[in-house]
């Protein structure tokens, strides 16, 4: 007679299953996590470059406006309330004697950068918001300032939120700005120019009698 050997094989236990399902699950949980984090940064880094791309052609083109202005004039109390203003009237030339006095101001709760090309389309609201239809604005500046050194010159400060991959530098205590600083003066009033011409002179709110 021929005896039947005994296999050495064996199932697996129900224990030894459940180990496996428990290190499967946590490793398919890792990947998950670890997909929606990079999915996560991926649109925080496309919001990041558009409100980084929309700061940098809104501090171009006004430093470009700017510039073509005969001098710069804050609004009444502006200066004596704070250095870092949010609006401003910028006087364009159209005669040898004569400007336009456009307006360059913040919304602080559109986040917008609004220019009005004529002081009277614009209006404030008890915010220091604008109120009025702009003739071109500039989405995704998170913050903007204009320090008033002199009529002919200003310096404006426009910001854009930062965020790192980094989930600590992610938190509403811990906001990230990246800024664009621009020195901005008036078309002919460099500093060589000497005494009215120079941007260091001031002059009152009537502006200079010759432009």
């Amino acid at each position: 007679m021929r005896c039947l050997g005994v296999s050495n094989h064996r199932g697996v236990t129900l224990v030894e299953m459940m180990v496996a399902i428990g290190i499967t699950s946590l490793i398919l949980g890792v990947l998950a996590y670890l997909s929606f984090f990079t999915a996560r940064n991926l649109v925080i880094i496309n919001r990041q470059a558009i409100s980084q791309t929309s700061c940098a052609i809104a501090a171009e083109r006004l430093a470009t406006f700017m510039r073509g202005a005969a001098y710069f004039e804050p609004y009444a109390g502006d200066v004596a309330t704070t250095a870092a203003l949010r609006r401003m009237k910028i006087a364009v030339p159209t005669g040898q004697t004569s400007v336009n006095k456009a307006v360059v101001a913040f919304n602080n709760r559109t986040k917008k950068l609004e220019l009005y090309m004529n002081e009277n389309s614009v209006s404030f609201d008890g915010n220091m918001d604008p109120v009025g239809t702009a003739d071109r604005s500039f989405r995704g500046i998170e913050r903007f300032t204009l320090i008033y050194e002199s009529a002919f010159r200003v310096t404006a400060m426009l910001e854009y939120q930062y965020s790192g991959f980094a989930k600590m530098l992610n938190t509403g205590s811990n906001m990230q700005y990246g800024q664009f600083i621009t020195d901005v003066i008036a078309k002919n009033h460099f500093l060589d120019q000497g005494g009215p011409q120079s941007y260091e002179y001031d002059v009152n709110t009537s502006g200079p009698a010759s432009l």
